[in-house]
């Protein structure tokens, strides 16, 4: 921890005075915090989250072709490498120096390189399929109750659920309004506050379902991490200026995906 520290002040001295910086160091420094804290990583969920419930969502519609493509071309906004650059740009007017120079100083720190890098592939869509028979399988890797204990503070520390609820509400709400649409019944369109009721329910079924079951998917991802190093990351990631940039990224996550689906109501709604 003691290097940790030092890190930090070194990076404090180093940087330069807010006035200094121009926009694009800042959007860079944004950009980085959100992979130095894991937030990137957990936005890779985004597209699969999309596709799922775009698969289950558009069997109870009979879309023609044009539709299909018009609908298909819509979403196409609703990408990872879109939507986090329109983050980084929400995030900029809150810029704020200290808790910045506190989640960079991590960019030389190896034990959090190495949360980065198991993050990094364990929620890759091309890992989905081993990730899930791992969870499937999960009496087969024992793990100890301390290790348990770990895994769910460095959920709740990094957000994790809150993020995964927030992503595949917003994806079911968003694939049923662009059927509704492209479908031209425009029951959404005409019911604009029922449909916030209804994301704010399913985000908060979805947080009660990752709570009960996503132990399995944490310890997946951490599997190659021990304890020791678990508990270094835990404690940096509680830091309140850590805390700050992972609640204030996850508000503007929601503010950006609200937006986005404005203008796809726009672009349907005649």
């Amino acid at each position: 921890m003691l290097q940790r520290i030092f890190l930090f002040l070194v990076i404090a001295v180093a940087s330069p005075a807010v006035g200094a910086q121009t926009s694009a160091a800042q959007q860079k420094d944004i950009d980085a915090a959100l992979t130095l804290t894991g937030f990137d990583a957990a936005m890779d969920q985004l597209e699969i989250a999309y596709r799922r419930s775009l698969a289950v969502g558009e069997e109870g519609y009979q879309l023609s072709v044009t539709q299909r493509e018009a609908l298909a071309q819509a979403l196409t906004s609703f990408n990872k490498a879109a939507l986090k650059k329109k983050l980084t740009e929400q995030l900029l007017p809150q810029y704020q120096q200290r808790p910045m120079q506190t989640v960079l100083s991590l960019q030389q720190d190896q034990i959090a390189a190495k949360f980065r890098r198991y993050e990094r592939i364990a929620s890759s869509p091309q890992q989905q399929e081993n990730r899930e028979q791992y969870v499937a399988t999960l009496d087969e890797h024992p793990f100890s109750e301390t290790r348990l204990a770990l895994v769910r503070a460095l959920t709740e520390a990094t957000h994790t659920a809150a993020i995964a609820a927030l992503i595949q509400a917003q994806a079911d709400v968003d694939i049923a309004v662009a059927l509704d649409l492209a479908s031209a019944e425009y029951i959404s369109a005409n019911d604009s506050q029922g449909v916030l009721l209804w994301q704010r329910t399913l985000e908060q079924n979805y947080l009660d379902q990752f709570k009960q079951f996503g132990d399995g998917y944490q310890i997946y991802t951490y599997r190659w991490i021990n304890n020791d190093e678990l508990r270094q990351h835990i404690e940096f990631l509680q830091d309140k200026n850590v805390q700050w940039f992972m609640e204030t990224a996850l508000q503007g996550l929601r503010e950006v995906l609200q937006k986005q689906r404005e203008q796809l109501v726009e672009e349907f709604t005649p």
